[in-house]
């Protein structure tokens, strides 16, 4: 007997993907995707890689951050380098 007719509860009928595009079973590639649709356009062949950037869209967490990380660093450089000429001013 095989291995698979000895225990039938470790090895299941049905066929699984993993997260690499590989059918567990037979390991023919499999077409996985994440999202049925996307807000940006993406090229289907390069894996659903976007082909644009909305850099002036705050709707997403991850743009946000990104604005308020330049914005954040601007404004301590602005602060750092705006003192100096004021120093006579300021003593």
């Amino acid at each position: 007997k095989s291995s698979s007719q000895q225990i039938p509860y470790l090895i299941p009928k049905t066929t699984y993907s993993n997260m690499s595009g590989t059918d567990v079973a037979s390991g023919a590639p499999t077409e996985w995707k994440k999202y049925d649709s996307y807000v940006l356009n993406v090229d289907p062949e390069q894996d659903d890689r976007a082909t644009e950037i909305k850099l002036c869209s705050f709707s997403r967490p991850h743009m946000r951050a990104f604005h308020f990380s330049w914005l954040g660093f601007f404004i301590a450089f602005f602060i750092w380098f705006a003192i100096a000429p004021l120093l006579s001013e300021i003593k």
